[in-house]
């Protein structure tokens, strides 16, 4: 018995190459979800499923050489990775494909080597993020629903400049590919297999790295840029990581993280008021649609939240201890970097983690900025700030 996984191509019959069709002829049984399988099929037993535990069942029911017809390219947003998780010492053979994302180039006449690639379609990601430093980004979407919250979430981050390609039933009759605005866009009714290239010719990198009065600032205390910046270095914070920036302030060290990576995931905890709106506001400023902002007092607030890989604590009212605790009962090996100007808090940590027997990192920052007096220029000392890393 073989198991042939065939991609299917992103619509179409013609979308299937000879190969995959030589390999269907010579199967007895026939898998794949119901726009796959609608082929003239002679003497063949056909299965409509797409699951790949229940196309696992079939296949060792039958026991007899199986075609399984994955939508699109057999490697790109395909359930072939996890059917060949499970079919483990079986004889298997990938046939690939013509993706969604070829035929939608070259209909638009565009090579996309340099596209960023994502997809909607039963998952989530920051769509915001890979918009603002990539001049392509290309998504696979589940319907009219997807493209109404970008167009809305574009609209918010005001990156309505943008101009939006959507493509709908690729390579079938009634194939649709409409190009507009995020206005224009959002009043359109699409049908489910659908995919969008958002081309954003204003695209950059920021790496974090905002000067201090570019953020919307109140009398909310504010992690200024050079502590801020020797801060994140100490954290280390990387693709994919969960980060909690408790007592966020006006969100300056939250924001400058979620500009790290569109992948970082940021919560910013923050109980006061005034601050929480000053954290929304550069969220909206800065378009980083990565970062939630969490209304409370931590540590009580944590508790719901997914683990953290990292935590900056740059004000705890008074519960340091409980914070620490908390998020090391949630994972014992996160990053924690604390900020403090006190003696208090610095000598509070110092004996947790000698009683814990942690190896800290204790750094003293001293800055100073320079002023004019005059025709003199005086340099005014900022309180020393303690950067505790462990």
């Amino acid at each position: 018995m073989k198991v042939y996984i065939i991609g299917g191509g992103c619509g179409g019959s013609e979308m299937m190459t000879d190969k995959a069709y030589t390999a269907i002829n010579r199967c007895e049984v026939i898998i794949g979800p119901e726009r796959m399988i609608n082929l003239p099929f002679v003497n063949k037993k056909v299965f409509k499923e797409y699951k790949a535990e229940n196309i696992k069942q079939i296949i060792d029911c039958e026991n007899k050489d199986t075609a399984v017809i994955m939508g699109g390219d057999s490697g790109f947003y395909s359930g072939t990775k996890k059917l060949l998780e499970l079919l483990k010492g079986y004889d298997t053979e990938v046939i690939p494909g013509i993706s969604s994302i070829s035929y939608f180039a070259a209909k638009l006449k565009l090579n996309w080597e340099s596209w960023k690639i994502s997809s909607l379609h039963g998952m989530k990601n920051n769509i915001i993020g890979y918009v603002k430093e990539n001049k392509y980004t290309f998504t696979i979407l589940s319907g009219s629903d997807d493209i109404k919250d970008i167009c809305n979430k574009l609209i918010l981050y005001k990156m309505d400049y943008v101009t939006l390609y959507v493509g709908e039933n690729l390579s079938y009759d009634d194939e649709r590919i409409e190009r507009g605005t995020t206005a224009s866009i959002s009043k359109m009714s699409f049908k489910k297999l659908a995919v969008m290239l958002i081309v954003n010719e204003k695209a950059e990198k920021s790496y974090g790295l905002i000067p201090d009065d570019e953020f919307i600032r109140g009398k909310v205390p504010m992690t200024k840029a050079e502590i801020r910046s020797v801060s994140l270095l100490k954290l280390g914070l990387r693709s994919n990581a969960v980060f909690y920036d408790v007592g966020s302030g006006t969100g300056s060290v939250a924001v400058s993280a979620a500009l790290l990576d569109p992948e970082i995931k940021v919560y910013a905890i923050e109980k006061k008021k005034e601050a929480l709106e000053l954290i929304g506001l550069n969220k909206i400023k800065f378009a980083v649609d990565n970062l939630d902002i969490i209304e409370g007092k931590a540590p009580d607030v944590l508790e719901y939240l997914p683990s953290p890989t990292h935590v900056f604590i740059g004000g705890s009212d008074g519960n340091t201890k409980e914070i620490i605790d908390c998020v090391k009962e949630k994972n014992k090996n996160v990053k924690i970097v604390i900020n403090t100007v006190t003696m208090e808090t610095l000598c509070e940590v110092k004996k947790y983690t000698e009683e814990h027997s942690i190896a800290a990192e204790f750094v003293q920052i001293n800055s100073s900025r320079g002023e004019n007096m005059g025709k003199y220029t005086l340099m005014k000392a900022s309180n020393p700030v303690y950067i505790i890393s462990f």
